[in-house]
Parts: C-alpha cells; sequence; structure tokens
C-alpha cells in the first residue's frame, strides 16, 4: 500500500474500535443511512477465482457509500491451480492480498496464513444463526471464524424430461433404490455390451463423469461413512459402509451387473446429456450453464439428490468458497468487516446472487429461493450440507479416481482397492 504521507489512515486505536462497532451496526442492519464514521483511506486488495470482478460491483458501490476513500481492487483468476500457484508465491515474497478466496474443503492447508474473525465483528454463534450448518463445520475452528460464503452450490439430480417420457417415467427418482431401477429401465444396451442409451451417468472416474468423485462422496456420506478422521487425521473409510457406497457406485460400471448403464467409453457426462444420450446425470448448478451453451433446445429438469431408501435424515453434498483474511493484512479487521459486508448483510449478498445466478448462502435468501423453479432444489440442498476433512482435496479425487478405475478394470478387488485408498489418502493427509 502507498505509504505516502497524503493518505490518511485510521486502523487502531480506540479510534478503530469505535469504527468496528460502527461498522457492525450498518452491515447487519440491512438498511438505513450510514452513520457519520472517521475519514478511512487505504487500499483492500481482493483476490478470487471463477468469478468475474462484475460480480462485486453492487457490493463495492454500496461499501463505499459509507468508505468513499477506500479503494476494494478485485484481481481475478480463472483458473484456480494458476490461482494457488500464484497465492503461494505472493505469501512467500510477503505480499499476499489482504482478502483471498479458499474452496471449502481447504482450510486445513491455509488456516496458518488465515487471520480469524475478531469476535466484535462476528461469532460462531453468529455463523450458525446466518448461514447453513456445513458453513460453520467448514470454517469454524477451536471457537474461531475463518471464512465466510456469498453462495454453495450442491450435487443435484438433473433429468432428460424427454427420455423419461417415452419411457413412461412420471417423477424423478427421489431414492437411490429408485435411481436404481429407473437407470435400468432407461438403458439400451447392445449385445456386445455397448451402451446406445445411457440411463445415468455413474460408475466411473472423473475420466468421463464431470464430478465424479463428489458424487461417490455423497454416497459415502449418505451412508454413514467416516471418510476421514480429523482428530487422528487418517482415513477411515475402509469399513462396511464405505465398501457398500463404492460398490454401489462401481456397480453401474460393471456389464454383468444388472444396473449397468455407464462405461469408460462413454463421451464426458455433460456432453452425453446434451446430445440426449443419458438420461440423468448428478451435477451441481453451475453445470447448467454449461449444459444449455452446448444445446439451447434441452428439456431438463432438476430435483435433489436421491437418498438412501432406509435413510431417516438426508445428506447433500455441497461445493462453495470462503472468504479469508489473510495474516499477512495490515488491516485484518477491517478486512473482516469488508467480508462482513458482503456475506452477511441481506441487500449485498441479494445483489451478488443476482448478478450470478449462483445459489446464495444467507439463510435469509435460501429461504427466498425455496419456491423459485430454478433454485429450490439446490436452496433446499443447502441446508442438509454436509461436508468432511480432507485437505489437498485434488490430490484425494485423484486416488478415488484411480481406485474407481482399477475396480472397473478388475485389477483389484473392491476390498483391496479401498484398502490402497485409504493408506494413500492417509499419506495427503498428513503430508499436505
Amino acid at each position: 500500500m502507498d505509504s505516502s504521507k497524503q493518505k490518511i489512515i485510521i486502523f487502531g486505536g480506540i479510534g478503530f474500535l469505535a469504527l468496528i462497532i460502527i461498522f457492525v451496526v450498518i452491515a447487519f442492519s440491512g438498511g438505513g443511512k450510514p452513520t457519520q464514521i472517521p475519514i478511512v483511506q487505504g487500499n483492500l486488495n481482493v483476490w478470487v477465482y471463477g468469478e468475474a470482478p462484475q460480480s462485486y460491483t453492487t457490493i463495492i458501490k454500496a461499501f463505499n457509500k459509507t468508505y468513499p476513500n477506500v479503494k476494494v481492487s478485485i484481481r481475478q483468476f480463472g483458473d484456480y491451480n494458476v490461482y494457488a500457484n500464484q497465492l503461494l508465491e505472493a505469501m512467500a515474497i510477503g505480499q499476499a492480498p489482504d482478502i483471498f478466496m479458499i474452496p471449502s474443503t481447504e482450510l486445513a492447508a491455509y488456516v496458518n496464513k488465515a487471520t480469524p474473525a475478531p469476535a466484535a465483528i462476528i461469532t460462531p454463534l453468529a455463523v450458525s444463526q446466518l448461514f447453513p450448518q456445513v458453513v460453520s463445520q467448514d470454517f469454524v475452528v477451536n471457537g474461531a471464524v475463518y471464512g465466510l460464503p456469498l453462495s454453495i452450490d450442491t450435487l443435484a439430480l438433473i433429468y432428460n424430461k424427454g427420455i423419461f417420457a417415452k419411457a413412461g417415467i412420471v417423477y424423478p427418482p427421489a431414492t437411490w433404490q429408485d435411481f436404481q431401477k429407473d437407470a435400468v429401465v432407461l438403458t439400451s444396451v447392445s449385445a456386445n455390451n455397448a451402451i446406445n442409451q445411457s440411463g445415468a451417468a455413474i460408475g466411473t472416474s472423473n475420466a468421463n463423469i464431470d464430478n465424479g468423485t463428489d458424487l461417490l462422496y455423497l454416497l459415502m456420506l449418505q451412508t454413514g461413512t467416516q471418510i476421514t478422521n480429523p482428530v487422528k487425521q487418517v482415513a477411515s473409510f475402509n469399513s462396511s459402509a464405505g465398501q457398500s457406497a463404492i460398490g454401489f457406485y462401481a456397480s453401474f460400471a460393471n456389464p454383468k451387473n444388472p444396473s449397468y448403464s455407464w462405461n469408460g467409453a462413454m463421451p464426458d457426462s455433460l456432453d452425453a446429456f446434451a446430445q440426449n444420450k443419458v438420461g440423468m446425470i448428478i451435477d451441481y448448478q453451475s453445470a447448467l450453464a454449461t449444459l444449455e451453451a452446448k444445446n439451447t433446445f434441452l428439456n431438463y429438469g432438476v430435483a435433489p439428490a436421491p437418498q438412501p431408501a432406509s435413510s431417516t435424515i438426508s445428506v447433500s453434498y455441497p461445493r462453495y468458497a470462503g472468504y479469508v483474511v489473510s495474516r499477512q493484512s495490515k488491516y485484518s479487521s477491517f478486512a473482516w468487516n469488508f467480508i462482513t459486508f458482503m456475506t452477511a448483510n441481506q441487500s449485498n449478498a441479494a445483489a451478488y446472487a443476482a448478478a450470478t445466478g449462483e445459489p446464495p448462502a444467507l439463510l435469509a435468501l435460501i429461504n427466498a429461493d425455496l419456491n423459485d423453479i430454478d433454485l429450490s432444489a439446490f436452496a433446499k440442498q443447502e441446508l442438509y450440507a454436509r461436508s468432511w476433512y480432507g485437505p489437498r482435496r485434488s490430490r484425494i479425487d485423484q486416488v478415488f479416481s484411480s481406485m474407481i478405475d482399477a475396480i472397473n478394470a478388475n485389477r483389484l478387488s473392491i476390498n483391496d482397492a479401498v484398502a490402497q485408498a485409504e493408506s494413500q489418502v492417509s499419506a495427503i493427509i498428513n503430508n499436505p
């Protein structure tokens, strides 16, 4: 930051404590005219990935009505891997941004590089009252808040209405048992096991299923599998529940299984769905824009992801990011004020949701979307989304993909493949 004498920066002391109190009142009031506050000048540098800087325009304009002399700079990265590498490089030379985004799965890898929110700004109790449970699960550690989201995406069932109608299936499946039955009805297989029409894209690795490992994680969590033990920092999915979920997933790619409906020769699941070659996929809300770009006339519907018929509770699987304050920031308290201004203020969070079309994370906005034809399934699922401890998730994804490939190719039995994968995931957790 420019430290020239012309810039007056008031970030500390008794005056700043008063500033925090005033800001919190403004941020959580949801309206009204801002209270007169001391003049603050300076820059807040924010790094994001996957989001257009224009998504924050309305929020920054609202922020500048109260703080006209604070410049909020958004630096956007399209590719997450490029983003992560440059972020670590910036941290290594002491030039980290004040605020940066991290996937909800990666807090363990960044917790020593982040500054938790001061209790005067937001508390774990406030987080539990403002956001779905999964946010506390992912971003509250040892009684401190480390990050907050603007949106939360979840895996949902996306089904082809035309294929369903032709097969005489009226409603999308609500349970995995019905999903399996529908997949059989919708699948057409030739004499040499080639799939002419697939009932469902499930059973292979990420090589041709978009977010296939996430779908596998969903099944494991729904069956009560403890994927990892965060206390002992080891993988723990080599259990009867874990093997059952993995076996169910892989069965759809086994030509000898009655539910055979997918294989490694099929195209990418999004391409297949856009080409009307598959009846059902499990994917995120973010995939809908991709599908519509591939086929403008695609006739599809969205429903909550299936649940086990015997389950007494529903579980969905989320993908989202949180905004975190760097430990290197000289203005960490003020940076946290901006994060809460973005995420915890209803009008500001709504402006972001309107700009991006993403499912909002704030409970007040989720409630409004429960009857929205486009977002209702995703909004509902946010309320029962569950996550699990596992830093360096991309590396863990590769382990699970390789495990599925080994099972499908009959290189390893399910028992041996799961045991091997568990050992590999434990090694990643202990050597992130």
